[in-house]
């Protein structure tokens, strides 16, 4: 892995954690939506438990890398990989059980 790439996992944490705002306005101004109020809540605490989720187990990480010029040169390089620790996962778990309900909400009213 680079050190300038970013996880796709990353990504998609940071996109359900800007989502996840934007779903609690949605259940705030509701009435003048046709979707029930309870499946916005859902989708929004999903979004918001899986972004937190995947965030925890992206720590940062530092790495020594010397230059190629000179091996005597050392820089450090941050960088995010997967480290998927108990919180992280829990979350992400209590997400999708949220998912699953505002799913099940649509689908079955």
């Amino acid at each position: 892995m680079g050190a300038n790439r970013i996880p796709h996992l990353l990504k998609a944490a940071f996109l359900l954690l800007a989502t996840s705002p934007i779903l609690g306005g949605l259940w705030i101004i509701q009435p003048c939506l046709v979707t029930r109020n309870q499946t916005i809540l859902y989708l929004a605490a999903g979004f918001f438990l899986i972004g937190i989720g995947e965030i925890v187990n992206h720590p940062k990480q530092t790495a020594a890398n010397y230059t190629e010029n000179n091996n005597s040169d050392l820089r450090r390089i941050h960088h995010r990989s997967r480290n998927p620790c108990p919180l992280g996962n829990l979350l992400i778990i209590g997400g999708i059980i949220f998912l699953f309900m505002a799913f099940g909400h649509l689908i079955l009213p």
